[in-house]
């Protein structure tokens, strides 16, 4: 048998994204889950799963095999039970099980409640086309959804540091190497300008250190988009400043990473300014104004 199909020795019909599928790619078993909203102190969470898959369908209307949805956070993993394909489940998550920064994963899986034969059947791989059943004992995974994931930055903390690199001749550059913060370097050169200007005056009502710095902020964040189209994101997905910009722009109604997915076709500038923009609340735009009204 092929093992690069699959890392079971039966077919599963998979969506995750850490093996290949022992089904064909048209076959799906997805988990959908709405965005959040706050309910007596929890987060509600919406779920439903969907499959287009004959051989997963059977099996749940001959009540062989149950489907379960786990959710976890940094202190809590649950599990539940859906009674069918179709029901529709709330999930409630207590605002006070959550840290200052945590993620919500979940992920659902098609588990047999008893031991069965599976056969081949034409939505599976070809490889797994042997002529003699599958044996599968109770408690195998026959499915696995997609994992969705949420995350929540409630400490208050920025997602950025500007700090000063004596190595540097001039200019300054972005770091995203950091767990913590989006790096802003910047040289010794460039933080004289900075101080030269800062003893100047202003005649409108915003601080030049605050216009000249959300300026840098403005370039870096970006600056990041760029690189996380160019280079990926997978390598910082694990990261509190990654993990807070999803969020922070999942809240105003924009999903980060399928729009980073969409520019690897070509980078709207337009598009990063209006998600930048909205990342910032338009303090840049706000900032400009006043200028322009001196």
């Amino acid at each position: 048998m092929n093992k690069k199909v699959n890392d079971f020795p039966y077919p599963v019909l998979r969506n995750d994204n850490h093996s290949l599928s022992s089904y064909k790619k048209d076959i799906n078993f997805l988990l959908q889950v709405n965005e959040p909203t706050e309910e007596n102190g929890n987060y509600k969470f919406t779920v439903q799963v969907d499959t287009n898959s004959y051989v997963i369908n059977t099996m749940l209307d001959d009540g062989i095999v149950n489907i379960y949805i786990t959710y976890e956070t940094k202190n809590i993993k649950k599990t539940i039970k859906l009674e069918n394909s179709k029901e529709v489940k709330d999930i409630f998550v207590p605002f006070s099980i959550l840290e200052s920064t945590d993620s919500i994963f979940f992920e659902a899986v098609v588990i047999s409640n008893e031991n069965l034969d599976l056969p081949y059947d034409e939505e599976m791989e070809e490889a797994y086309n042997l002529e003699i059943p599958f044996y599968i004992t109770k408690k195998d995974k026959i499915a696995i959804s997609n994992k969705v994931v949420y995350n929540f930055d409630k400490s208050g903390r920025s997602i950025v540091k500007i700090v000063k690199d004596p190595e540097l001749n001039e200019g300054f550059y972005v770091n995203l190497s950091q767990d913590e913060y989006i790096i802003i370097s910047f040289s010794p050169n460039l933080q004289k300008s900075y101080q030269d200007l800062n003893i100047k005056k202003t005649s409108f009502n915003i601080p030049i250190m605050t216009i000249l710095n959300s300026n840098l902020i403005y370039m870096a964040i970006i600056s990041t988009l760029y690189d996380l189209v160019l280079n990926g994101y997978d390598q910082h997905i694990n990261k509190r400043w990654y993990k807070a910009l999803i969020s922070n722009l999942s809240n105003k109604g924009i999903d980060l990473e399928s729009k980073l997915d969409e520019w690897k076709n070509g980078i709207d500038t337009k598009d990063v300014y209006m998600i930048v923009n909205t990342l910032l609340n338009c303090f840049y735009d706000k900032t400009l104004k006043k200028c322009l009204e001196v």
